[in-house]
């Protein structure tokens, strides 16, 4: 399933429900409504639970007749909360909508923004499209993804031009560093321009030659971290795959043990030793069978499916976790920065 809004209603309620269904659906966007898509001998509670997790964004539908009812239509709505307090503040996932005039007591619900589909239906309508409606600048999307704090895969310890073939016996079949077709290339090349452009606004270091590695001078830490750095140069190295495959974790830059030269070179000038002086490996990846881009020749076509964009977006909730390992991660590589 990609990029699923999920409609969650009250069943008195199902006329504006179906309304809202086939308008989303007219303007081409994945809507789900369980009298519409649930199928015959389906699991119906797993495979509501399941669309919830998987969805991009969740519509929730408010009424006098849903605020004050208990049922199912409640348990949706907490579960959309878990999912919410798992993304960064910045992330629009759950979406309250008004049908008339109710209050909700819930306090998350409180802290977001509420759109009115009435008294003009359309009007609301119009603002929901402006935030879940695919456009040409962002599509930013949220996959599933693991973060292994403890087992790092040797394999990608350190992303150099020489391979210990010992080590390649990994779960993970991904490869760096190999001949690049020309249609990975242009993925992403233009996934680079974008996230340059519409994410970070900033310049950035890319490999135009062969699209091996792109560097963030200056990546914007979460507010988090502001009382230890604001920013901090952050690494990808694009798998030989890509857009097939995701990039495998991604790469701080120590500031301890490395001389200054090496940061002045590009990271395909650097041999094994400078690599892992200048650089050091985090362990996140999404799984495998979560990573589902679209693969087409048409320009763009990327956009509608996992990207850049995605990665980066597993990177922020990464760093939005205050817990040790990562506070020592990134006072590791912060240390002595100034001197």
């Amino acid at each position: 399933m990609r990029n699923i809004v999920f409609i969650s209603y009250a069943r008195e309620d199902i006329e504006t429900a179906k309304r809202l269904y086939g308008d989303l659906k007219s303007h081409k966007i994945n809507a789900w409504l369980d009298v519409d898509n649930l199928l015959p001998g389906q699991n119906w509670r797993a495979e509501i639970k399941k669309t919830i997790l998987n969805s991009t964004f969740f519509i929730a539908l408010l009424s006098s007749n849903s605020v004050s009812k208990r049922g199912y239509v409640q348990k949706e709505l907490s579960k959309a909360i878990d999912v919410l307090d798992e993304l960064p503040e910045s992330k629009i996932f759950l979406i309250p909508a008004r049908i008339n005039e109710c209050q909700y007591s819930h306090d998350k619900l409180n802290d977001i923004h509420w759109v009115d589909l009435f008294p003009v239906y359309n009007d609301g309508l119009k603002k929901i499209l402006k935030v879940i409606q695919p456009t040409d600048k962002n599509d930013e999307l949220l996959t599933s993804f693991e973060i292994d704090r403890n087992a790092v895969n040797p394999a990608f310890k350190y992303v150099t031009n020489e391979f210990d073939k010992s080590k390649q016996e990994v779960s993970i079949k991904n490869s760096f560093w190999g001949k690049r077709s020309e249609y990975s290339k242009r993925v992403i090349t233009e996934q680079v321009c974008e996230v340059a452009i519409n994410l970070f606004k900033t310049e950035v270091i890319f490999d135009e030659q062969n699209a091996n590695w792109l560097e963030i001078p200056e990546y914007p830490l979460p507010k988090i971290w502001h009382d230890i750095a604001t920013t901090i140069p952050l690494l990808l190295i694009f798998p030989t795959e890509y857009p097939d495959r995701p990039p495998i974790g991604f790469y701080l830059k120590r500031w301890i043990n490395a001389r200054k030269e090496v940061f002045g070179m590009e990271v395909n000038e650097l041999n094994r030793d400078e690599f892992e002086s200048a650089w050091k490996w985090y362990c996140v990846y999404i799984q495998g069978d979560k990573w589902r881009p679209v693969l087409s020749f048409k320009p763009g076509a990327w956009r509608y499916g996992d990207n850049l964009f995605t990665y980066f977006t597993v990177i922020e909730l990464t760093l939005s976790k205050r817990d040790e390992y990562m506070y020592g991660a990134l006072l590791e590589c912060i240390k002595n920065k100034s001197s």
